[in-house]
């Protein structure tokens, strides 16, 4: 249907100062009310009900809760500690606790750094089940030197650590132990073995690879030897590291019969002797003699007989 406006009647849309001034006026009003921050819902009280001189008290809204007290960064005194310092007393700590290095290189990152490039601290070789555990604690320790120990589980003395043997030692289970430090004999720096469990052929299991004859049987670095079993019934000499430990010093001997080699014993300053009861009457006194005068450095002797008679 056509159009009844005519052309001629047709104005143009014109918009006046009044008009413009409401448009302008509705929208500050707009932007103003989303700027306004929220006020909370749970606050029933208007502002138009509350005086200008109350201010919002949000102890009122949570009577029960205390103010928050202000955070103080402390460090710990053991921050403050010299890495030398720090890591010495990580050392001294593993020597009572062979699992200590693994415990504190999982403390904080900086305590890792600290045990991985202190070779000292994984020298203590405790062995036992868990053959990878102590082939790392060799590689970690580098060149320095190693300190052996092999324990059987004694009744009287229930163990602690779960690293030590669970069940009584016999022949296959301790070469199988030596077996792992066995090629690092020119390393030890003491040799710490006590067999409290009656078992076959224990001494040969242990101490076979140390009586072999030749330079890598020698222990040029072995400063301590403790050898227990005083329940051996094996009367086989040993003779040990091929007449080889110029800095071996101290001694532990009980119930194993050694060959007492000049070369072997001579710097000894410590000797705590327990005679092995395979000879009695003047061949055991001639055995205990000969060996005092062998070694004329000893400063401090034990000595317990266990079958030296003269019947």
């Amino acid at each position: 249907m056509p159009s009844t406006l005519k052309r001629r009647h047709r104005q143009d849309l014109t918009l006046r100062k009044s008009f413009l001034e409401t448009i302008r006026t509705k929208f500050s009003s707009v932007v103003t009310n989303q700027r306004r921050p929220r006020t909370n819902s749970t606050d029933h009280t208007s502002e138009s009900t509350r005086g200008a001189d109350q201010p919002i008290r949000r102890a009122e809204k949570h009577p029960h809760r205390r103010p928050p007290i202000p955070y103080v960064y402390t460090t710990h005194n053991i921050r403050v500690l010299p890495p030398e310092l720090l890591a010495y007393t990580f050392i001294l700590g593993a020597e009572e606790d062979p699992m200590l290095p693994i415990t504190v290189s999982h403390v904080c990152s900086l305590w890792r750094e600290l045990a991985l490039h202190t070779p000292s601290l994984w020298r203590r070789i405790w062995l036992g089940s868990h053959y990878h555990i102590w082939r790392e604690r060799i590689y970690r320790a580098r060149s320095c030197s190693l300190d052996v120990v092999l324990w059987s589980p004694d009744p009287a003395q229930p163990f602690t650590w779960t690293l030590r043997p669970s069940s009584t030692l016999n022949f296959f289970q301790v070469q199988s132990y030596m077996h792992i430090v066995s090629p690092y004999i020119r390393r030890w720096r003491s040799l710490d073995i006590r067999l409290m469990n009656y078992s076959p052929y224990l001494w040969n299991g242990a101490l076979s690879e140390c009586c072999a004859w030749g330079v890598q049987a020698q222990a040029p670095l072995l400063e301590e030897l403790i050898l227990v079993h005083r329940q051996n019934d094996d009367t086989k000499e040993f003779c040990l590291f091929s007449g080889h430990a110029p800095r071996l010093r101290r001694a532990v001997i009980d119930g194993i019969r050694l060959s007492w080699l000049p070369s072997l014993f001579q710097n000894l300053t410590f000797l705590d002797y327990t005679h092995h009861g395979f000879t009695s009457g003047y061949q055991a006194i001639q055995e205990v003699v000969g060996l005092l005068q062998e070694d004329d450095h000893i400063e401090a002797l034990q000595s317990f007989p266990k079958s030296i008679s003269l019947s």
